[in-house]
């Protein structure tokens, strides 16, 4: 996806009909919060945003939050007391993960033009060679 078609995706709101109680593996109940997204997320994107996430976690001494990219939300599972905490984690790592995706569309256009030079140079290059 070309950098200057890229629409940031945002939380757009919360899904009640996908938000409900759930029962971990240890036998606690949580609850598991669907947030609706802007715009279907790439695959790219949703791998940004993964690495985002784990970085987050590797900063600090909290256990990771499960959480989970479809293709029109993110699902989120906590208690709802931790919610309003998460929910701001969760914003800041969206934006984070558009900012990121947005330098690597940056990267991945430059390095497509460098190579489109080199092929340029070689082709003129093979053009002179006297054989």
């Amino acid at each position: 996806m070309p950098e200057e078609q890229f629409q940031e995706i945002t939380i757009t709101g919360c899904n009640p009909g996908k938000t409900g109680p759930m029962l971990t593996t240890d036998y606690k109940l949580i609850a598991s919060f669907y947030f609706t997204l802007s715009a279907v997320p790439s695959e790219e994107w949703i791998h940004v945003f993964e690495q985002v996430r784990h970085a987050r976690h590797q900063q600090s001494s909290e256990r990771p939050l499960p959480t989970r990219v479809d293709s029109r939300g993110i699902v989120i599972k906590c208690r709802p007391s931790d919610l309003q905490q998460n929910f701001d984690d969760l914003k800041t790592d969206v934006a984070a993960t558009n900012q990121n995706y947005r330098e690597a569309l940056a990267q991945m256009a430059r390095d497509k033009d460098r190579e489109r030079t080199l092929a340029q140079e070689i082709e003129e290059a093979l053009g002179k060679l006297k054989l």
